[in-house]
């Protein structure tokens, strides 16, 4: 009964969280798989990318990326969120677009600023986006990187705008990244509110 609880805690606010969704099929230049949850570069390097279909216009929102195991790089591989703008064939980077890049960086609204966290094959990617307050949480592997989204304490992005969706691009050919859209799906417990 007390898991029941916690799930409808966790749905109760959320498009992603536990709502369910997919990368989009109709904006997406990566090929997908597995119900349309995987998403994995399919030829010549280049940037790809495309986002899901779960619009986030207001509330708070927790979803995870499993960056694959068998990929085969993660330093080119931006996860994060964007507006409608976004395009299949970009980097992450540009204006409208708050990402985590593999290499260690993190770009804000087209701003790229290294010497941060760096993911690897086999992390799972952490995102608790508070649209009314606008703030944006990172972490990795069930540790965020910085603040606690619960309490509403120390995001890394504050200006993430409404109107945005889960997003991604990848550079290298085999790049290969699982969005866990789904309650059932999570790796770990969203956090308190979310």
């Amino acid at each position: 009964l007390a898991s029941l609880s916690q799930q409808q805690q966790y749905t109760k606010n959320q498009v992603v969280s536990g709502g369910g969704g997919t990368w989009d099929t109709g904006h997406m230049g990566l090929t997908l798989s597995n119900g349309d949850l995987t998403a994995s570069h399919p030829s010549a390097d280049g940037y790809l990318g495309g986002r899901a279909t779960e619009l986030l216009s207001a509330g708070k929102h927790y979803f995870e990326v499993l960056i694959d195991p068998s990929s085969v790089a993660a330093g080119s591989i931006n996860i994060g969120v964007a507006d409608a703008s976004f395009g299949t064939a970009e980097r992450l980077a540009v204006a409208g677009a708050f990402s985590w890049q593999g290499s260690g960086a993190h770009i804000i609204d087209g701003v790229y600023t290294s010497g941060y966290t760096a993911f690897a094959p086999g992390d799972v990617l952490m995102f608790a986006v508070d649209i009314d307050a606008g703030h944006l949480w990172l972490g990795k592997n069930n540790v965020w990187n910085e603040g606690d989204p619960g309490a509403g304490t120390g995001a890394i992005i504050t200006t993430v705008p409404s109107n945005i969706y889960p997003a991604l691009s990848c550079y290298t050919t085999g790049s290969i990244v699982a969005a866990r859209f789904s309650l059932a799906d999570f790796d770990y417990t969203p956090p308190s509110g979310y």
